[in-house]
């Protein structure tokens, strides 16, 4: 649904009369504990550029001073790739919705969604283990649970599908074709799914439930049992950014139904498939 969508953009700015989410209470780690204090004392360069529908660019700089799309733009991009790869599903989401998100509206409203994804996580682990190769399963499943039982809507947060480099070594090497590859096998569950997927908080955040084991895996770095074992990520402050990077090529919420689970027989995928 790209920019001439019909649909109404919703007003998201504040949580639902009637909703209370969970207070927020600060995850007590090492790393965490770091990125607090170092938090906002580093601006990063950016600088705007017109775009030729009127929006505007923020344009990261670089160590190189090399000029680069921001992750915010790269999203909403792949959000609009969404009519390639699936052309006969209709999003639930607006554009404009997805577009409205400020980075200061979202970087305020972030903190009870990284507690949230926390507690998520700290369930999964008690009761499935650590999620090595299955950043697609535990990504949408946190999903699923923050839109039907946290009262999050899907416009706040997105399954997203791509690639991560860690110290600028991309893990999966994944490109739209072999992405739209992907997607047109279906469930073919003895192949192994080339490509990483995470959580995007209201356009502008990261929150990735798996790539720390998947770099422990690989003995790319070793995760500490002190350190959070989400990752909560933006391009715009030095600090979140760590040694990641991300690059968004398809944001689709049923993503997961579409390479695993059963599908529409699956009893939690007939109720995801056919929510409103």
């Amino acid at each position: 649904m790209g920019l001439g969508s019909t649909c109404k953009a919703r007003n998201l700015a504040s949580p639902s009369k009637g909703v209370k989410k969970m207070p927020y209470r600060p995850l007590h780690t090492k790393r965490s504990t770091r990125l607090r204090e170092l938090q906002g004392r580093l601006q990063p360069l950016h600088s705007c550029v017109p775009h030729s529908d009127g929006r505007h660019h923020r344009l990261n700089i670089n160590q190189k001073g090399d000029f680069t799309m921001s992750y915010r733009d790269d999203f909403l991009q792949a959000f609009q790739n969404r009519a390639k790869f699936v052309p006969a599903d209709q999003a639930r989401v607006c554009y404009q919705d997805l577009a409205g998100f400020g980075l200061e509206q979202a970087h305020q409203n972030s903190r009870d969604f990284h507690e949230f994804t926390h507690r998520f996580l700290m369930n999964w682990l008690y009761a499935r283990g650590v999620p090595e190769s299955a950043c697609h399963n535990v990504s949408s499943s946190a999903m699923m649970t923050a839109i039907l039982q946290a009262n999050y809507v899907e416009e706040e947060v997105s399954l997203t599908i791509g690639d991560v480099a860690f110290r600028g070594e991309w893990m999966y090497k994944v490109s739209t074709e072999s992405l739209q590859k992907i997607i047109e096998e279906g469930r073919v569950y003895e192949k192994s799914l080339d490509c990483h997927v995470w959580l995007t908080y209201r356009s502008n955040h990261v929150f990735d439930l798996s790539v720390l084991y998947n770099l422990n895996k690989r003995r790319w770095c070793s995760l500490k049992a002190e350190e959070d074992p989400v990752i909560y990520w933006n391009d715009q402050s030095e600090v979140t950014k760590w040694e990641l990077e991300y690059k968004p090529i398809l944001v689709d919420n049923d993503f997961f139904f579409r390479v695993d689970g059963l599908g529409s027989e699956d009893p939690l995928g007939k109720i995801w498939l056919s929510r409103p």
